[in-house]
């Protein structure tokens, strides 16, 4: 329990460093999507209604308490704690819940990097494990110049990144997949996998679609791909219908 508190604590401390002007000791301000997401929780705390509306809750209640799917897991979580602590849900979100993820997925790599570099030390582990999380992607000129690449956060993608640790928890079911693949569950694996479309609605094409695609090349039988194909339009269908609110 005191090796998850320390881990926790250090990632606490990486992000105080970067939200605290230390001239000043005044807090600075948030990343944009901090603020969108304390605004998320504030609505679940006070409202209970899932939807991506902001103040419209409050002021327009009658037309805007809709359900709308988004991801809501962690924005429950950050309310609860929020809600307990008594503190500012956009302080809770980054201060709080976003080490609970880090730690996770920092545990996920530090278990892989055990089980397959076994000769290395303990302490040698931890410190490979922090460096890998500051991995991000290679840089390829000609991507570069595209487009696509027009904010400058999206350069480094690596989970402690600004733009991509509100990412952490998926990363973290994304970890456990490749860890049941690594062990050879290739069930388990699938079955946590269909489980981050239930946290977060945006994966479910993707994830869906791959996997029944997945298992259509390892069924033989005709019928068996005919019903995984239509499972896969109907569920398409599906998405892009719920992904709309739908107002009385």
């Amino acid at each position: 329990m005191k090796y998850i508190s320390l881990v926790f604590l250090v990632f606490f401390v990486f992000q105080l460093l970067f939200i605290i002007d230390l001239t000043s000791f005044n807090f600075k301000n948030f990343y944009l999507d901090i603020y969108s997401n304390s605004m998320f929780s504030d609505n679940l705390r006070v409202y209970s209604v899932e939807n991506c509306f902001f103040e419209h809750n409050k002021y327009f209640s009658g037309a805007y308490n809709v359900n709308y799917p988004y991801h809501y897991f962690e924005l429950w979580l950050n309310a609860l704690i929020s809600n307990i602590s008594k503190l500012y849900s956009g302080s809770t979100y980054y201060l709080i819940m976003t080490p609970i993820f880090l730690s996770t997925y920092f545990y996920g790599v530090f278990s892989i990097i055990r089980f397959k570099l076994k000769k290395l030390t303990q302490l040698y582990c931890v410190l490979l494990t922090f460096l890998l999380l500051f991995v991000t992607s290679f840089f390829i000129p000609f991507i570069d110049r595209l487009e696509l690449e027009f904010n400058p956060l999206f350069n480094d993608p690596s989970i402690m990144g600004v733009e991509f640790q509100k990412l952490s928890f998926s990363y973290s079911i994304f970890l456990s997949f490749f860890i049941l693949i690594m062990l050879k569950k290739k069930v388990y694996a699938q079955i946590v996998l269909l489980s981050l479309p239930v946290f977060s609605i945006v994966y479910a094409p993707s994830i869906i679609g791959g996997l029944v695609f997945y298992n259509i090349f390892n069924y033989k039988k005709k019928i068996h791909r005919t019903l995984l194909l239509y499972t896969l339009l109907i569920g398409g269908g599906d998405f892009y219908f719920l992904s709309q609110p739908h107002f009385d």
